[in-house]
């Protein structure tokens, strides 16, 4: 029989100590770890270098081929030499094509007629526009102006009234229109085209037209003649066209236009005033 040989008692503080592992042990998942990391940053370096020399060399070759299609395109005549324009009757051709910054030799695939169009419509005259481009060497717009029916007078300046009541700026100016009425009162401008169609269907009337006055902006006073020392005709605030026709009729029967007259009120439906 074997002699049994008593090992000594260990305590678990005692095991656990011994069960710790080396300190080398933990050295080289940290050793591989940033040689990973480095790889894998020297990897991706080296893509975006690769992407980026790529993608510059094939901007610089777009570029390069764009240059030489805009020379074949100049080359071959597709540049710019005539511009028509139709439509001008109170804008300058030169004003517009100054505008526009249209200049001879200009690529035609190069320029926007849309944003030709925006400018062309934002000067004061112009209601809208067509811009075309005609290949190889043209460019056409087609142009309606305003149509200019009155002058309105505010604070001693005038201001073109067009037949839609729109009110021109500064810029558009009067030049060959000032024998147009003249028309005077806040808000009198939009109402004036109502105005105009009316006293158009009476057409001696119409034409003795100097001007006329929103009165109160309710009603209106208009000037035959003369606006100072003309006849005067007080137009109701309601019925308007009625009044007019029953001046056509007093027109026709006793020939009041022709009467020396300084005023003719039609305000009462029932009464007539008149003074010499």
């Amino acid at each position: 029989m074997l002699p049994f040989k008593r090992e000594k008692n260990i305590s678990p503080k005692q095991m656990s100590v011994k069960a710790k592992p080396r300190a080398k042990s933990k050295a080289r998942p940290k050793t591989f770890g940033v040689i990973l990391a480095f790889l894998a940053f020297m990897i991706v370096s080296f893509c975006a270098d690769f992407w980026q020399t790529a993608e510059d060399n094939f901007l610089t070759l777009s570029q390069e081929i764009s240059g030489k299609t805009d020379e074949v395109l100049r080359l071959s005549g597709c540049s710019l030499d005539k511009v028509f324009i139709k439509g001008l009757k109170h804008t300058d051709k030169q004003d517009v094509i100054r505008t526009l910054q249209l200049k001879n030799g200009m690529l035609l695939t190069k320029i926007d007629v849309n944003l030709l169009q925006s400018k062309i419509e934002a000067m004061p005259w112009i209601e809208s526009a067509v811009v075309q481009r005609l290949f190889p060497d043209t460019i056409k717009i087609d142009v309606v102006e305003h149509t200019p029916i009155a002058l309105w007078q505010k604070k001693g300046h005038y201001y073109v009234i067009t037949a839609k009541g729109i009110v021109l700026g500064k810029d558009a100016g009067i030049y060959g229109l000032e024998d147009l009425p003249v028309i005077v009162g806040d808000e009198a401008p939009s109402k004036t085209p109502e105005l105009l169609s009316l006293l158009m269907q009476n057409n001696e009337l119409f034409a003795r037209l100097k001007g006329a006055t929103f009165v109160g902006k309710r009603r209106w006073d208009i000037f035959l003649d003369s606006l100072d020392k003309g006849l005067v005709i007080k137009l109701p605030e309601n019925g308007v066209e009625t009044a007019l026709r029953r001046l056509k009729m007093l027109q026709e029967n006793y020939a009041i236009l022709k009467r020396k007259l300084t005023l003719i009120d039609l305000r009462l439906p029932l009464k007539l005033i008149v003074r010499l």
